[in-house]
């Protein structure tokens, strides 16, 4: 019962007997920007779906055949 009384109170008594901490440096300055009249790029709403275009489903194609209609061209110089 003693050891364990002991063995709580240390950490208590050591905290007791350290210096007190420093105190963090205020940072609220830094949160403002530096000038209110430094150049910005205006910002402005688009739609996100506004060069949206609906395309038909397709059936599935010869993989070979799509491979060489999109390789037409390349590698030909």
């Amino acid at each position: 019962m003693k050891t364990t009384l002991i063995v709580g109170c240390i950490p208590i008594i050591l905290v007791a007997c350290s210096p007190t901490p420093t105190p963090l440096p205020n940072v609220t300055a830094l949160s403002q920007p530096a000038s209110l009249d430094a150049p910005h790029r205006h910002v402005q709403y688009r739609p996100v779906i506004q060069d949206y275009e609906h395309r038909d489903a397709t059936d599935p194609q010869d993989w070979r055949k799509s491979n060489e209609e999109q390789n037409s061209g390349w590698g030909t110089q």
